[in-house]
């Protein structure tokens, strides 16, 4: 079983990228993310993180960001000190994307910004190392379904909650 934790700090690092349907993807690159969580049952696990993604292609030219704070509810599947979960969550994206258009005789520069409803779904292992200490490799993928420029996520990454 989980241990008698109440309450988490939660950092996170990983890679993720940004792709999008039916074009070209606008890249991949660092995730980063900062949060807390609380477990009001032994499986159960709450959290309210926000991850930053910087994506970067530089064969065309083309920077991505998306903030997304956003809202979570893991499952753990088994008791133990390895325990598989899924992960489900909901937020808000703010994307921003900037490309750089190259002319014979200029270049010109767009900037798109749209914030929308995102939705989060993914999977990993919980490991607890020490008693306060778990840390969590899991990979999941970011909709935003509203989204005027199309652009949905795939992360992996690792997470490090520190409980008390």
């Amino acid at each position: 079983m989980a241990p008698a934790q109440s309450f988490e700090v939660i950092g996170s690092v990983g890679y993720g990228r940004a792709l999008r349907f039916g074009d070209s993807s606008p890249g991949a690159g660092v995730l980063w993310g900062i949060g807390g969580g609380f477990r009001p049952f032994p499986r159960i696990r709450v959290e309210g993180v926000i991850e930053n993604l910087d994506a970067l292609s530089h064969e065309t030219d083309h920077v991505a960001n998306m903030l997304y704070p956003r809202a979570s509810l893991a499952y753990e599947l088994s008791g133990g000190k390895l325990r598989p979960f899924v992960l489900g969550a909901a937020g808000a994206g703010h994307i921003r994307e900037i490309q750089s258009i190259t002319f014979p005789s200029r270049v010109e520069v767009q900037e798109v910004k749209e914030t929308a409803f995102a939705v989060h779904f993914g999977g990993g292992v919980s490991f607890q190392a020490p008693r306060r200490i778990a840390i969590r490799p899991q990979f999941a993928f970011i909709a935003v379904p509203d989204s005027r420029s199309n652009v949905h996520f795939f992360n992996t990454s690792i997470q490090i909650g520190l409980g008390w």
